[in-house]
């Protein structure tokens, strides 16, 4: 009499196999009197399958220990189903294996994560959202590749942001007509992919540049980028000194004025919410600077003013205290 898949699977359980476990850790089925299984072990042990061996005391007394036999274990073996496909390594079983605290979202877009800003105030209804995102340039700053426009609630202010990441997609699509890789294929949304010599169009060649002209600009370019980390390092030393007004006026490259910080510990300038912002001119009050490209600031005067406000102008009630004269 051939065993039947049920009695198989008691074989199987009794040994701990399944087709994710191949080999056995163990051997033994504890089973009493009016067991839903205790039919099928005896078949079993009639087929010379599976045994009974002694209790061990910890169980009760009228527990029965059955065991499988040799040919038992080759018939479990024999009848284990073939092992499943591996698993396809995707994104999310990636960042469920990584464990690194991030969200998925964040694990999916990096830094590249659109954001919400705000400004105004829930008291007088003037409180709006915006939502961007920012991309790294490759060397120390970032910049905002794609905002929306300033709505009301958040849904309005995403509704937004994917209407101009929508049209920049089709910008970008656009410039590289003839690649199907960019143009309708759904592969490259971003266009980050980099086209074949074959499919891509080639762009035109640029005007010939004599190297004295490409030295000149480069040296433009590094003391540029030298004077604004000279600007950064300073206001770094004097916030930590207390001696430098924390905010500053700046000028982003989209032509927003906002207030702007820079924090020590941290390259570029950061906005209220302390998230990274592009500046293009740092706006310096004629009081404090002699020119634009004055960096350190006049500290002393600033200081003397800064201690004037803070421990030499008088209170308001203490003014008119002092107009009352003493108390009588």
């Amino acid at each position: 009499m051939q065993a039947t898949p049920q009695q198989v699977r008691l074989l199987q359980h009794t040994l701990g196999l399944s087709e994710h476990q191949r080999r056995s850790y163990r051997n033994h089925f504890v089973a009493g009197r009016g067991h839903h299984d205790m039919p099928d072990l005896e078949e079993l042990e009639r087929q010379g399958l599976m045994a009974r061996v002694r209790t061990p005391a910890f169980c009760e007394a009228r527990d029965i220990v059955f065991v499988t036999t040799t040919a038992g274990a080759a018939l479990a073996l024999e009848r284990l189903p073939e092992p499943p496909p591996p698993q396809k390594q995707t994104q999310y079983r990636q960042w469920l294996d990584a464990d690194t605290g991030c969200t998925f979202r964040e694990w999916l877009c990096g830094s590249r994560l659109p954001k919400f800003e705000k400004r105004g105030y829930v008291i007088d209804g003037t409180l709006e959202y915006r939502m961007y995102r920012t991309v790294w340039d490759g060397d120390w700053d970032s910049y905002r590749d794609v905002q929306g426009q300033w709505a009301s609630t958040k849904k309005e202010a995403k509704a937004s942001y994917k209407a101009a990441l929508k049209a920049r997609q089709q910008a970008q699509r656009a410039q590289a007509p003839n690649c199907t890789r960019c143009s309708g294929s759904g592969e490259d949304p971003e266009g980050y992919l980099t086209h074949g010599t074959g499919a891509a169009p080639q762009a035109p060649a640029a005007p010939a540049v004599d190297a004295e002209t490409i030295h000149l600009q480069d040296l433009k370019n590094a003391l540029a980028e030298c004077q604004e980390l000279r600007q950064q390092l300073t206001l770094m030393d004097e916030q930590q000194a207390g001696s430098i007004w924390r905010w500053q006026a700046v000028r982003l490259k989209n032509g927003d004025i906002t207030s702007g910080v820079v924090l020590a510990g941290y390259n570029g300038w950061r906005d209220g919410n302390y998230e990274p912002i592009n500046v293009e001119q740092w706006l310096k009050p004629e009081r404090w600077f002699a020119s634009p490209d004055d960096a350190e600031g006049k500290t002393a005067e600033y200081a003397a003013y800064r201690h004037a406000v803070l421990y030499e102008r008088k209170s308001p009630l203490r003014a008119q205290a002092q107009q009352k004269g003493p108390a009588s």
